[in-house]
């Protein structure tokens, strides 16, 4: 038994002798290289990183400033990407809201026509229908933000546009008027000038 525990030890001892007496020591002398070109105002750790980044299995490892410059802008495109899908999903439920407005006034409008075709009216009576639609209309714009409202606007038949900015206060007329196109604006205002010296 006493032999059986000898030849275990015999065993191990190379193992151990192998880790101390190569192991630690290389460990030690990197360790202490280190130190010492640090002092010296060498980049120890540059210059490793630099070689290591061409050993083959190692290189997926070690990260250099090129990987890492590459990863922010790649999490800057990310970013500005993502910005810009929100961006395009706000302005497709704007022109959906749009849509849906210029809808209802075109349905509103042939209700009107159909109610004027059907009904024998003084014509007195269906001027102030008229109007009285016209001041809901405008009042309908007038509460709305001016980027839509001149969205819409834009997209009228030029008879009703002159209509309902001629309705706004002027306050309101030239909110929306601004944020239209400029070539519409001219020509909605030259023809409100038109309709006014008439």
């Amino acid at each position: 038994m006493a032999e059986n525990k000898n030849v275990k030890k015999n065993r191990m001892n190379p193992l151990i002798w192998f880790l101390i007496a190569i192991v630690i020591p290389v460990v030690y002398a990197i360790f202490l290289a280190y130190i010492i070109f640090s002092m010296a105002g060498i980049d120890a750790t540059g210059w490793v990183k630099d070689k290591v980044s061409n050993v083959p299995v190692v290189s997926s490892l070690v990260t250099t400033e090129e990987d890492k410059d590459l990863q922010k802008q790649n999490e800057k495109l990310q970013l500005t990407i993502e910005e810009k899908d929100s961006e395009v999903e706000q302005l497709t439920a704007d022109v959906d809201n749009l849509e849906g407005v210029i809808d209802q006034l075109e349905k509103d409008v042939l209700k009107l026509k159909k109610s004027a075709d059907n009904e024998e009216v003084d014509p007195q009576d269906e001027e102030n229908n008229e109007k009285d639609l016209l001041k809901q209309t405008s009042q309908t714009f007038k509460d709305m933000d001016p980027e839509q409202a001149a969205h819409i606007i834009q997209r009228l038949k030029e008879e009703s546009a002159l209509s309902v900015l001629d309705n706004l206060s002027n306050k309101v007329r030239g909110k929306i008027l601004e944020e239209m196109d400029p070539e519409k604006a001219a020509e909605l205002t030259q023809s409100l000038i038109d309709r006014a010296d008439q």
